[in-house]
């Protein structure tokens, strides 16, 4: 529901049903991708802010159940979801802080972007490639 995938059919999907929407301007007439849902939605726009918001409250809700059996310190998130920032992110540390088993007697588990947001998978594969430590 958060991939770079499912937020780029998202953005088609949108730029189909309203091609003068805010994703399909943003798109140009060409396929519409993640960052033209992500950016409609900085923009404004409040079908993509829409779409955002909703994968967000989703991916909280995978990240209450990550947290109930792992009970991490901080979770960093990369790729599409990273680069959606705090208009995906904000909803799903709403939702991480309301549902996660016993919400009411625990800090919120920081959710945090990946330095290098989409690039992150990449940059991590080249550092191990190098040897770099």
């Amino acid at each position: 529901l958060v991939s770079g995938t499912s937020l780029g059919r998202a953005a088609r999907d949108l730029a189909a049903q309203d091609p003068g929407g805010g994703v399909g301007r943003l798109a140009g007439g060409g396929p519409a991708r993640g960052g033209h849902l992500a950016a409609a939605a900085a923009a404004g726009d409040p079908a993509a802010c829409a779409v955002l918001e909703t994968a967000g409250r989703w991916l909280g809700r995978g990240l209450a159940n990550l947290v109930a059996a792992l009970d991490p310190d901080v979770i960093v998130i990369g790729g599409a979801a990273a680069d959606a920032g705090g208009l995906l992110l904000g909803p799903a540390r709403l939702v991480l802080a309301e549902v996660v088993e016993g919400a009411g007697h625990r800090e919120a588990t920081p959710v945090v972007s990946a330095r290098f947001g989409s690039r992150a998978g990449l940059m991590g594969a080249a550092l191990a490639a190098g040897g770099v430590r």
